[in-house]
């Protein structure tokens, strides 16, 4: 036994008079009957309260929200690392971020429509198409989002989208990022035959056609697939520009035969496959991408494809919106195609409230700086001059004629039938 423990052995060892000491002791334990019952009552109303809080805390779980991305890697890491800060924000609700698993061949919609006959949709959805969407909405599928007009406001989007959008007052689905396809021409060739800026009208175009196919070049090439999708790189894609960013199917009237925009447009492709400045696809002679390997000087993209270009390309490229009428007297620049990713939130969800915090968080600046940082563009027609987000066009200046268009893009009509609509078109 060490000197300290003994010493303190002995301060606690009883003295003489040990009864005395014992009392003294224990004198807090001596309570009257009537103390004995207030004691227990009390310890009662103690071991009460630690039930309720226990209850309580049990009750106060966090909700979860199920937010399902499109189908791709890239795009659930997008998504996953807004919802990790949102995570970190809101411990009373909890968001969980999946892939949507789809069959070969199976549209996101058609899969969600699926889960929702198995009970297993998801609270959310981000890669919602527009005519799909508008047709699920018809259907019930999805709640309004009329309440999130100021974040959109807010996003500098509520002005630019597309009026269309919202269905008897009712807003089914919000634009989260958006591809902007526009030209993209060899700079080196254009500058071999003698000119300096991307042409402005079909007449220009067909100037350089011909110079470049003095030198065995193509213009470029039209795809001749009755695929619906193929009709929005092309016939879409000219249209919009020669309309104004008119969609050919507004009010679900198709009167193309007698649509200004639509004959010009025709009448450009087919002038291009006349001339032979544009060839049938496939070409024997193409034994890989006919941009790249200079068989062609246009090329239809998106800015998705920049980091592409950055790594395949060996020489200048400039990006130009679509060439219009030689009569076009319209807003410049011409509007282009876009290709937009919408966000909504499934009905059969038991927390609404929660889901259109989580949208709205979703939306915001923070939000779109993460997803710029991918490349993918957050739909907002400030992203060209907003300081938050110089940081890409920074590093990316090629980025910058796709946001200087967004304002002037838009996407396919939501209106039932588009679909089919471009299919027949294609077999004309």
């Amino acid at each position: 036994m060490t000197e300290s423990w003994k010493r303190r052995s002995e301060d606690a060892a009883p003295h003489k008079g040990g009864c005395r000491n014992v009392v003294a002791i224990n004198a807090p334990f001596i309570r009257t009957g009537a103390e004995v019952k207030t004691k227990l009552l009390g310890s009662l109303v103690v071991a009460l309260m630690l039930v309720a809080l226990g209850s309580s805390a049990w009750a106060a779980e966090p909700i979860t929200l199920r937010v399902w991305s499109g189908a791709s890697e890239s795009e659930l890491a997008v998504v996953q690392a807004i919802v990790d800060e949102w995570n970190a924000a809101n411990p009373d609700v909890q968001v969980e971020a999946t892939m949507i698993r789809r069959a070969p061949g199976q549209s996101g919609e058609e899969a969600l429509l699926v889960a929702l006959a198995a009970g297993t949709a998801p609270d959310i959805y981000t890669a919602f198409q527009g005519v799909a969407a508008y047709e699920l909405a018809m259907q019930g599928v999805l709640l309004d989002l009329s309440s999130l007009e100021g974040a959109l406001a807010a996003r500098e989007a509520l002005a630019i989208l597309p009026g269309d959008l919202w269905l008897d007052g009712m807003l089914p689905i919000i634009p989260w990022q958006t591809e902007v396809t526009m030209l993209q021409y060899n700079f080196d060739l254009m500058s071999e035959v003698g000119v300096g800026t991307p042409p402005r009208t079909y007449s220009e175009f067909f100037e350089l056609a011909r110079r470049l196919q003095a030198r065995n070049v193509y213009a470029t090439v039209l795809s001749t697939s009755t695929s619906w999708s193929s009709r929005l790189s092309d016939f879409y894609l000219w249209y919009i520009a020669a309309s104004q960013g008119r969609t050919p199917f507004a009010g679900r009237k198709v009167n193309l035969v007698d649509d200004p925009a639509a004959v010009a447009a025709m009448e450009f492709f087919y002038e291009l496959h006349e001339l032979g400045y544009a060839p049938r696809m496939p070409q024997p002679e193409f034994h890989g991408d006919a941009f790249v390997e200079g068989h062609m000087a246009v090329q239809r993209w998106g800015q998705g494809g920049i980091p592409y270009f950055r790594e395949n390309v060996r020489f200048d490229w400039v990006t130009a919106s679509p060439p219009v009428p030689d009569d076009y007297d319209g807003v410049e620049p011409p509007y282009a195609y876009a290709n937009t990713k919408y966000a909504g939130i499934v009905s059969t969800t038991r927390h609404p409230e929660e889901a259109l915090r989580f949208l709205e968080f979703f939306i915001s600046e923070a939000s779109d700086q993460k997803l710029l940082a991918s490349g993918r563009f957050p739909y907002r027609s400030d992203l060209a001059a907003n300081p938050a987000f110089a940081f890409f066009f920074e590093e990316m200046p090629e980025a910058m004629p796709y946001a200087l268009n967004i304002a002037h893009s838009v996407g396919t009509d939501f209106a039932p039938g588009v679909q089919r609509a471009l299919e027949i078109l294609s077999e004309v």
